[in-house]
């Protein structure tokens, strides 16, 4: 007979906590619909997906074990073989050192400048038809139709040991580091499932591995073995199937929380709740979204805690320690608690004269030039870095004066290029993010005096910690450290939206304790009199409505994608797919500690987006959103709230992710089984622009 989906089971309940008896009661009717559809998808038959290959890229991640602000090695990709030619989804690792040291460290036109320098000239000549011996390794090669783009085969830059197979249609990819562990995480549609690798090595300049079980399997030996594949609550195939359709998932790991993920489904209300605290194991299997009257759901984000602003259905009070001496590079580690005093002042080209600085102090405000206008802008009395004061214009100066610090990510000349260069006394000859040879200056006042990205001034002081903000006691900290009062989430206040209605729900996650007469059971003893699972659950919290374009009350298509917060918490972004469109949402605390959750604006985009990243600069705010259909990357500002550029990108852009460090965005092309490289550093000619791209083009759809 063939495989035909079930209908999935829909359920409402009231808010808050469901006790554990009805809710297994409830899983037990989700399983009995789950379980005609797994046949469909166990067995996997026909060719193995090649090794150091993509196809149809459907996720991306940056390297969890390296910090977002220090430059990654790896680039971890999972193919979803969509259209099932081969036999196995994969997850494949790109050493990005090697790739960008491969197109843009040398040139292709013989000038000896590198591709990204501003002295580098386009190669008019034809492009071959094939990938041309242009470099020794001959991996790379200007594309035919934009020969300012340079593209380059992906097999040179895989590392092919580390591949391994999942079942068919895995799709975003989500990692995660904590205490000893670093994982990969995906959702798998065809089981449904959610797959986990461990990350092993690569990062002292060996290869790297992922490891799931893999070996077991004669036929298959780069197949994960099953218990790397989540598919049943407790991990236990006599328990109730996760729901159908499982399309994205977020991570959620914290100081003062246990560590989870949130799997939401494309056809189901229900949300899949992960425990990470150890082996990774389904716990809870809940109907958020019925709340809000959805049978599906995609876009998760989780409220952005900081040591000053949590919001009270999830606020602790928590003492910690920090260190009596910093800088301003390693600073103090807490919000509010600043390595000395710099202070926010105009930039040199800005500066009012002093007539016009004493009336905006007079309000309490800073001057700066508009145009050749004074202007009077709000800032803080006290900063640490430029983007502390919160205003273009703006930087944070040291009053005392410090030093240039240079990164260890940031390569010395060599003497050659220390003699090009011509550092004088002092100086320091470093690389800069094109690989030119800059000198660096010994003291500064300024992150500006250094000269180069990512070299920051520093000076040593001490950590001052505010009045409001002093603990009772020493809190157990130890020497060279002192206490610091601050809130923080006690467990995370995450969001979900529907994908087909414009509405959203808030809930959370916190682990059932025993009380009184209670106590913990395993799922096999449910039934005793006091006995509890005490494992994590998900609570509702909220329902509201989303805003953006209506599209009236009951639409049959897809009606949002991804959302994410801006870091401070006030703001949330989602995107809505149809009509095209990104959504502003102010989620800034009232005067109860509540998110105010309430629509504050759309701009139109694309047709059809669905994926997005946010990035930040100097210079401003900023949106990324994949539109599928049109083959763009459309750039939104958010400060001024307006599409600011479109870049061409390859055949169907999905998943995306921010490469700091770099200045790069890398985008998953699931259409033409390549990687895009979109340049976004605001000191480069080529900003907001293809640049690159991992793998040749070669449409499926053609």
């Amino acid at each position: 007979m063939p495989c035909r989906r079930p209908q999935q089971p829909r359920a409402r309940r009231p808010l808050g906590r469901r006790n554990t008896v009805q809710r297994v009661a409830l899983l037990a009717s989700v399983a009995s619909a789950i379980a005609l559809s797994t046949g469909c998808w166990e067995a996997a038959t026909g060719e193995a997906p090649p090794t150091s290959q993509l196809n149809f890229p459907s996720g991306l991640t940056l390297d969890p074990r390296v910090s977002p602000d220090e430059r990654a090695r790896w680039l971890f990709v999972a193919n979803a073989n969509s259209d099932l030619v081969l036999n196995a989804s994969s997850i494949v690792a790109v050493d990005l050192d090697a790739f960008h040291a491969a197109w843009q460290s040398e040139t292709l036109d013989g000038d000896g400048e590198p591709i990204l320098s501003g002295a580098a000239k386009a190669n008019i000549a034809p492009p071959d038809s094939e990938v041309e011996n242009v470099r020794g390794a001959g991996a790379c090669r200007r594309n035919a139709d934009r020969p300012q783009l340079i593209e380059c085969l992906e097999d040179p830059f895989i590392e092919a040991d580390a591949t391994v197979y999942l079942t068919s249609f895995a799709t975003v990819l989500r990692g995660y580091a904590s205490g000893d562990k670093s994982r990969l995480l995906t959702p798998v549609r065809g089981d449904p499932s959610v797959s986990y690798v461990d990350i092993v090595g690569g990062l002292d300049g060996g290869g790297v591995r992922l490891q799931c079980g893999q070996g077991g399997d004669e036929l298959s030996p780069l197949s994960c073995d099953g218990a790397y594949r989540l598919q049943h609550l407790f991990n236990d195939s006599e328990l109730a199937r996760i729901p159908l359709e499982p399309a994205n998932i977020h991570v959620s790991t914290g100081p003062y929380h246990d560590d989870v993920a949130i799997v939401s489904h494309f056809r189901s209300p229900f949300l899949t709740l992960i425990d990470l605290s150890d082996t990774p194991v389904v716990v809870d299997i809940s109907a958020e979204l019925a709340n809000a009257g959805a049978n599906g759901g995609y876009g998760l984000a989780e409220w952005p805690c900081s040591e000053e602003a949590a919001p009270s259905f999830t606020r602790a009070e928590r003492d910690k320690c920090v260190p009596q001496s910093c800088n301003t590079v390693d600073g103090c580690g807490v919000e509010g608690v600043f390595c000395g005093a710099g202070v926010c002042q105009a930039e040199p080209s800005r500066a009012c004269s002093p007539a016009d600085d004493d009336l905006c102090a007079a309000e309490d405000q800073l001057c700066i030039l508009e145009g050749d206008m004074p202007s009077c802008v709000s800032a803080p009395s006290v900063c640490e870095r430029d983007e502390s004061c919160g205003v273009v214009g703006v930087e944070c100066a040291l009053p005392g004066g410090g030093s240039c610090r240079v990164p260890a990510d940031i390569d010395p000349c060599d003497p050659a290029q220390e003699a090009t260069a011509g550092c004088g006394g002092g100086e320091t000859c470093v690389l800069d993010l094109v690989g030119a040879p800059t000198c660096v200056a010994a003291s500064c006042s300024r992150d500006a005096d250094c000269g180069v990205s990512g070299v920051l001034c520093e000076h040593a002081s001490t950590c001052a910690i505010p009045q409001a903000r002093t603990c009772d006691g020493d809190g157990g900290c130890g020497g060279g450290e002192q206490c610091v009062r601050g809130t923080a989430c006690g467990r995370p206040l995450l969001y979900a939206a529907a994908r087909e209605l414009q509405g959203a729900v808030t809930f959370t996650s916190e682990r059932v304790s025993a009380m009184d007469s209670q106590f913990c059971v395993d799922p096999s003893q449910l039934g005793e009199a006091g006995g509890l699972l005490c494992e994590q659950q998900l609570i509702s919290d909220d329902v509201f409505a989303v805003g953006g374009y209506d599209v009236g009350s009951n639409p049959n298509f897809a009606v949002t994608g991804e959302m994410a917060f801006a870091p401070d918490g006030e703001t949330l972004y989602l995107v809505q797919t149809n009509p095209g469109g990104l959504v502003r949402i102010d989620t800034s605390l009232d005067d109860k500690g509540r998110p105010k959750n309430l629509p504050a604006g759309v701009v139109e985009i694309c047709a059809e987006p669905n994926a997005m990243t946010l990035f930040a600069d100097e210079t401003g705010e900023y949106a990324a959103v994949t539109c599928h259909r049109p083959a763009l990357v459309f750039i939104v500002e958010l400060r001024s709230f307006r599409v600011i550029s479109n870049i061409i990108a390859g055949t169907g852009p999905h998943e995306l992710v921010y490469d700091k460090p770099r200045g790069f965005l890398y985008v998953a092309n699931s259409l033409g089984a390549t990687i895009s490289v979109i340049d976004v550093d605001n000191s480069r000619a080529t900003r907001f622009t293809e640049v690159a791209r991992i793998g040749l083009e070669d449409p499926y759809a053609s």
